[in-house]
């Protein structure tokens, strides 16, 4: 679980909301958890540039999800919370694990890079203007496209993992959850 900045050009009005002081840039963030196969599980975006890891973890509302359905399929009496590995800016909670030193190169981050290189166009700023062009749901569809090329390419994340991501058309078709709550 990370969070990545995307840069976009400098918006007219509300710059403040915009603006990260520690990159010295004008961004929206995407929070994002992906599973050991590669795929992103859970987006949690667009949100101001100015934002922490943590307080988009916390508005995301993931917590309550991770502490509700987080859990092995084994019987009731093997039942064991899963963790969910984050770096050093979240707070450790019962789903999350975090390692003392940050760690040299996580899988996110790879995910994120991928990303970037897949589709050029969210790396050229000044096409990425805030009000104009719907410029999360663009990173919003590359995620939905990089995961659909991990179902295809086996990509180095679930090679690492020795994780299976599902067929293109287990992933496109989805299943339901037997949660209101979460449906809603």
């Amino acid at each position: 679980m990370d969070g990545t900045l995307e840069e976009i050009s400098r918006p007219i009005y509300n710059q403040r909301l915009a603006c990260n002081g520690w990159k010295r840039m004008h961004c929206l963030k995407y929070h994002v958890i992906i599973s050991p196969d590669g795929t992103i599980i859970h987006v949690f975006s667009p949100i101001e540039g100015q934002m922490y890891d943590e307080t988009c973890f916390k508005q995301s509302g993931v917590l309550e999800i991770l502490e509700k359905h987080f859990w092995t399929s084994e019987t009731p009496e093997t039942h064991h919370p899963l963790v969910v590995y984050g770096d050093p800016a979240y707070t450790v909670s019962t789903p999350m694990c975090t390692p003392y030193k940050v760690a040299s190169a996580k899988p996110v981050e790879r995910l994120f890079k991928e990303v970037g290189q897949q589709f050029g166009l969210l790396d050229f700023a000044k096409n990425q203007k805030l009000l104009q062009p719907p410029v999360g749901l663009f990173y919003l569809a590359a995620i939905f496209l990089c995961n659909c090329h991990t179902t295809l390419h086996h990509p180095q994340i679930s090679q690492y993992f020795r994780g299976k991501p599902p067929t293109l058309a287990e992933y496109l078709r989805g299943g339901l959850v037997a949660d209101e709550d979460l449906d809603a």
